[in-house]
C-alpha cells in the first residue's frame, strides 16, 4: 500500500520500453507475477520523478515539469536505471544516470535552465535592504523593513528577522 501518492509523473511504462526494449524489461521482471510487476514499474517512475523533483521543484512548478518533453526524456533514463538495479546487478544506465544527475545539480544551482519551461515566479528577490549581522548566532540575515522594497512571499522562506529603526 502506497504511502503517498505523486500527482504528476514525468514518465511512464511505455517510455521505459521504448528505451530499454520491452524484452528486457520483462526480463529483469520475470520472477514477479503481473501485479508485482506493475508495483515494480510504478515505484521506479515514482522514484526518479522524486529525483527530479528532488532537484528542480524548488525552481519549477510539478506542473510545468509533468509537461516537458526535456524532464519526461531524463526521468525515463533514471527509471530504467533504477529499474534494472532490480536483483543488485548493475545498471547499463549508470553512466548516462550520473549525467543526468549532473545535469539537474546545475539546473537547481541556475547554472542552467529547462528548455521552453518558465520558471516559477516566486523566485523573484522580495525584499531590499539585506544585511548580514554578526550579533547573532544563528539566523544572521536581517533586514529594515520600513525601508525596504517589496515583502516576504509565501513560497519564500527566508527565516529573516526584522530590525526596528
Amino acid at each position: 500500500m502506497a504511502l503517498e501518492t505523486l500527482l504528476y509523473k514525468y514518465t511512464t511504462t511505455a517510455a521505459m520500453d521504448r528505451l530499454a526494449s520491452s524484452i528486457a524489461t520483462n526480463l529483469m521482471v520475470d520472477d514477479l507475477d503481473a501485479s508485482n510487476v506493475t508495483e515494480w514499474d510504478e515505484e521506479s517512475i515514482e522514484e526518479a520523478t522524486d529525483i527530479v523533483n528532488q532537484y528542480c521543484s524548488v525552481i519549477y512548478t510539478e506542473e510545468s515539469l509533468s509537461t516537458s518533453l526535456w524532464v519526461e526524456r531524463r526521468t525515463t533514463w533514471i527509471a530504467c536505471h533504477i529499474y534494472f538495479q532490480r536483483r543488485g546487478q548493475m545498471s547499463p544506465y549508470e553512466e548516462r544516470y550520473n549525467e543526468i544527475i549532473a545535469e539537474l545539480i546545475d539546473v537547481r544551482n541556475q547554472k542552467t535552465r529547462i528548455p521552453r519551461l518558465p520558471m516559477d515566479g516566486s523566485l523573484r528577490p522580495r525584499m531590499s535592504n539585506i544585511y548580514v549581522s554578526d550579533r547573532h548566532m544563528i539566523k544572521k540575515e536581517r533586514v529594515q523593513e520600513e525601508t525596504s522594497v517589496g515583502g516576504p512571499s509565501d513560497n519564500q522562506h527566508t527565516g529573516w528577522y526584522t530590525t526596528e529603526l
